[in-house]
């Protein structure tokens, strides 16, 4: 069975409240193609930016 890691809970936290990656990207001040390969585990981002993309799925109101 797959545990679910802190990076895809968050991911689909986002994805549940509807953030689209490109809101996140310039809330960061980075790529859309960079958070996908963050949420896809294929790339890591810096820790400051892990975060601002934690910080903006938690404090986000529809």
């Amino acid at each position: 069975m797959h545990k679910i890691n802190e990076r895809e809970s968050y991911t689909a936290v986002r994805r549940r409240k509807k953030i689209t990656l490109r809101e996140i990207a310039e809330y960061i001040g980075c790529s859309v193609s960079l958070i996908s390969q963050y949420e896809n585990g294929s790339n890591r981002i810096l820790p400051d930016k892990v975060r601002k993309y934690k910080r903006y799925i938690e404090d986000y109101k529809n």
